[in-house]
């Protein structure tokens, strides 16, 4: 590739890199939910890839700059079988990506996802998909720059009767 940015498909001995990787999006994550995301343990999250490395449970790139790694992405093949719904379906589900910010707005990013729509492509997997946190705006703007749209849109609220409603919901009400 250009610029000195090389694609490598990660494997066991890459977990410490892909902890330190990860970390940086952790910090992110735990900042702004910390109701959802565990504080960052790097050594924890060296582990988990050591796993997923070992079983092959995902497809795993590292892109370096030079000899400095500068993010990955993490893939998952998913599969859901036809029902009275829907067709049956068949994707890569990009289940992490991280750019240290030091590389940041070098094409990083553009070049991980390269190998995932490549990858997909030659196994005859005809969509990529991802998700993003509503609060990280800069990683939705790079998703929408490199060709993925919003597919869907998903609202959550705490339990506990119906917001907007004049009562709450109550078993034991009659209309």
């Amino acid at each position: 590739m250009t610029d000195g940015i090389q694609t490598r498909i990660a494997e066991l001995g890459d977990e410490g890199i892909l902890a330190r990787l990860c970390a940086e999006v952790q910090e992110l994550h735990v900042r702004e939910r910390p109701d959802v995301f565990q504080a960052t343990d790097v050594a924890a999250l060296e582990q988990w890839f050591r796993g997923v490395l070992a079983e092959g449970s995902a497809s795993v790139w590292i892109c370096d700059v030079g000899d400095e790694p500068a993010g990955y992405v993490l893939v998952r093949e998913e599969r859901r079988p036809e029902n009275v719904f829907c067709h049956a379906r068949h994707w890569h589900e990009v289940d992490q990506i991280s750019v240290h910010p030091r590389f940041q707005r070098r094409g990083i990013a553009r070049a991980l996802l390269r190998c995932v729509t490549e990858s997909a492509a030659a196994e005859g997997v005809g969509e990529v998909e991802l998700n993003t946190w509503p609060f990280n705006a800069p990683a939705q703007s790079a998703f929408a720059k490199l060709g993925f749209s919003v597919k869907t849109v998903r609202f959550a609220r705490r339990a506990g009767g119906v917001a907007g409603s004049p009562r709450s919901i109550d078993r034991g009400a009659r209309p």
